[in-house]
């Protein structure tokens, strides 16, 4: 191999791992962009998607989410079927 041949695959690894440095670095921000868009995801439903656990860095710990309890206001039982009955009846007749 002469020096020129030697230089120029130099050159060519140096460019590799150049290019192999900002594909990790956009890879690990669409990661961390993924596991917030998973973190919304569990607050909104109250349970951490199991796909969360694949993004995890080693030793990393899971973020603590508050399970949801159902809706923000209460309906009576009777109120509740109430409203189904009469939206039933306006779903046949309509």
């Amino acid at each position: 191999m002469t020096p020129e041949q030697k230089a120029a695959q130099l050159e060519q690894y140096k460019l590799l791992g150049d290019q192999r440095t900002r594909l990790e670095s956009v890879l690990e921000a669409r990661i961390n962009e993924l596991k917030a868009m998973l973190v919304k995801e569990a607050e909104l439903t109250g349970e951490l998607p199991q796909e969360y656990r694949e993004f995890m860095a080693p030793g990393e710990k899971m973020p603590v989410i508050k399970k949801r309890m159902g809706t923000a206001f209460s309906i009576a039982g009777k109120a509740y079927r109430n409203i189904l009955s009469a939206s039933g009846n306006l779903i046949r007749r309509g």
